[in-house]
């Protein structure tokens, strides 16, 4: 995550931090959060306890770093990576340890 993010993706960091979000709009859909928009949907899943505080403080973060990229055209090479650490953070939390666990359940019962 310390290369300069244009190298990881091969577009500006501005567009980086854009993508980024759009991602973790689309997996906040995916986890099926209720919400006008992504700021209600965010606070929905904490809510509902599909999130952590932590994870709901730093998805807004997120949030607020893509709007002003899109709207602004503003972003840095280190909002980028962390934003991006966040992402990778977020669905491996979300994703894939519920799945290591059920395999690791699965696993334990066929013994």
């Amino acid at each position: 995550l310390n290369q300069n993010v244009n190298t990881i993706f091969g577009v500006s960091k501005t567009q980086s931090i854009v993508n980024i979000r759009t991602v973790l709009e689309k997996a906040i859909k995916m986890l099926g959060a209720n919400g006008k928009n992504l700021y209600n949907k965010i606070d929905n899943l904490r809510e509902e306890g599909a999130i952590t505080e932590g994870m709901k403080i730093w998805a807004h973060a997120l949030r607020l770093d893509g709007n002003k990229g899109t709207h602004d055209f503003e972003g840095t090479d280190k909002e980028a990576r962390e934003n991006l650490a966040f992402l990778r953070q977020f669905l491996d939390l979300c994703w894939t340890l519920p799945a290591t666990i059920e395999a690791k359940k699965s696993n334990s019962i066929e013994k």
